[in-house]
């Protein structure tokens, strides 16, 4: 019978850990102030401009039907191919444009 319980907890340790991790990171997350600019927002000046290119397309712009102006970032390709990567409305599209480089300097798609 001895080996069952040792069984039992070998089980439930590990599952019961993980939420033990996932707390003890949240809050030493909350041990740390975000750097916030003037207007409240987050502060992105200070970030490493991962950028392959000598600098980053010039955004362009889009008049959708509802009359909304979209701007977008192309960066061409010798394919056939588009791809077009879409970012969430919460935050703008900079970290794809690593992606966006890669894929269009191989030539495998225009992004």
């Amino acid at each position: 019978m001895a080996g069952k319980g040792t069984m039992h907890w070998t089980f439930w340790l590990p599952l019961l850990a993980i939420p033990v991790i996932y707390l003890a990171i949240a809050f030493s997350l909350t041990l740390f102030e975000p750097d916030v600019d003037s207007n409240g927002s987050l502060n992105f000046d200070q970030l490493v401009a991962t950028q392959t290119r000598s600098q980053a397309p010039q955004l362009q712009r889009l008049t959708a039907r509802d009359g909304e102006i979209l701007s977008y970032a192309r960066y061409p390709a010798s394919s056939d191919l588009v791809l077009i990567l879409l970012h969430g409305s919460g935050y703008h599209g900079s970290y794809l444009a690593h992606l966006a480089d890669k894929v269009a300097q191989a030539g495998t798609a225009d992004v």
